[in-house]
């Protein structure tokens, strides 16, 4: 992807086969999921829910997550990249919608996270069917594309907030599942046949045909201890592992703080959740093209300490009149530094792994990751019971170690980079 504004725009047009589908059928599953997302822990709460209970589903989501990330690789070799994100996308996002649009109590929520859970077999499959036949020096340009195309659909987030304001949140997130549904089911089949098997997937079907799926799961531990032998994967791997857990505890608390500590409106949420992704609209077509996986510290640990700025804003603000503003300039640090680091993560992760053995490299090192992170919404939803910030305080405390993390995973790397950061 070329390192101008221009040539992200050109990008789009220049797009084919299977990222072609996979970037342009996007919308369906993001629409829908930018439409109930930011109200999905508030709705969970109208519903009866205590911090300690989303705290535990968000812990349950998180131990599945750890046993399909561990079959994600010998799912998409066994069954090829193209049929499994066909099945588990039905599975883990179509059966879930359903259970929330009608859930009534906790135990709703419990099985939906269950089915949830699943999504990082097709997290692994999707991400493997989209980028895997695309050259290295293309990746952060398709990844920033990918990632644009899910946040132009958080512009609709807005029309929640009119519904939430004139019928209430409860309905609202009702019919917002029901758009939901529609679209992703929709979705999942479109994009089953618009593309065809990547041709690694081509070949690790064949290579796999006549070996039992146990077999390979227990082959995986030779993967995984060569995993554990290179300090360059156990790097990328803590780096990912500190973004993703900050993430998933915004994902879970955000909302809750912002509204409890600062009065925000309910129904105003979904504004702040626009102008974050407005922000990493800018970002990617202003900045992250003159970013590159070659040259990742710099932009990283500017990331790191707007992530840091973006929560202690709210941390250190008490309710009044500057909460508002306080609370914008914290979303918009916080859209800078995802759209920057979102992209050279999974950059990253795609570059350090052997093509021939990607899905279960990928599918052990998710597994890693959730397994450490699967602890972490449940302590902090305990401790939210003491401070409601203390999501925050864990996730400042990430910030510095993901920071530190970087530092050294490009200390080992720049004896192979051009010179530069």
């Amino acid at each position: 992807m070329a390192n101008t504004t221009g040539g992200i725009r050109q990008s789009f047009k220049q797009l084919k086969g299977n990222a072609k589908a996979c970037i342009w059928t996007e919308w369906m599953w993001a629409v829908p999921n930018a439409l109930y997302a930011a109200y999905a822990t508030l709705y969970m709460q109208e519903l009866g829910l205590s911090l300690a209970q989303i705290g535990y589903i968000s812990s349950i989501t998180l131990t599945v997550q750890v046993i399909s990330s561990l079959l994600s690789g010998v799912i998409g070799d066994k069954l090829g990249r193209r049929l499994a994100t066909l099945i588990f996308d039905c599975v883990s996002w179509g059966i879930p919608v359903i259970l929330w649009s009608a859930a009534q109590s906790y135990a709703w929520f419990v099985a939906a996270a269950l089915f949830n859970g699943l999504w990082r077999i097709t997290g692994v499959t999707f991400g493997l069917l989209m980028a895997e036949d695309t050259p290295h020096d293309e990746l952060v340009g398709l990844f920033s594309i990918n990632q644009l195309m899910s946040l132009l659909s958080a512009f609709f987030a807005p029309i929640a907030k009119v519904c939430v304001d004139r019928w209430g949140l409860v309905p609202t997130m009702r019919a917002m599942y029901g758009v939901a549904i529609v679209l992703m089911w929709s979705k999942f089949f479109i994009l089953y046949f618009l593309t065809k098997e990547s041709e690694i997937g081509r070949r690790r079907m064949e290579q796999t045909k006549d070996v039992s799926a146990f077999r390979l799961l227990w082959d995986c531990r030779k993967v995984f201890w060569n995993l554990m032998k290179s300090k360059e994967m156990l790097l990328t791997m803590a780096v990912l592992v500190a973004y993703n857990v900050t993430q998933t505890l915004n994902t879970n608390f955000w909302s809750i703080i912002v509204t409890a500590r600062l009065g925000v409106s309910k129904a105003d949420v979904s504004l702040f959740t626009t102008l974050r992704s407005a922000v990493q609209i800018a970002v990617i077509f202003l900045i992250v093209p003159h970013i590159s996986s070659a040259r990742f510290k710099n932009p990283m640990l500017l990331a790191w300490g707007s992530l840091a700025l973006s929560q202690l804003l709210i941390v250190l603000t008490p309710a009044g009149p500057t909460a508002a503003f306080v609370l914008v300039l914290s979303v918009a640090l916080e859209g800078l530094a995802i759209a920057c680091m979102y992209p050279v993560m999974e950059s990253l992760l795609y570059i350090n792994t052997d093509p021939e053995q990607r899905s279960r490299i990928l599918g052990m090192v998710y597994a890693v990751m959730v397994l450490i992170m699967t602890a972490f919404p449940a302590v902090a939803g305990r401790l939210s019971g003491w401070d409601v910030r203390a999501p925050m305080y864990i996730n400042l405390v990430l910030f510095a170690l993901g920071a530190a993390m970087t530092c050294a995973l490009w200390n080992i790397r720049k004896g192979k980079q051009p010179e530069g950061k």
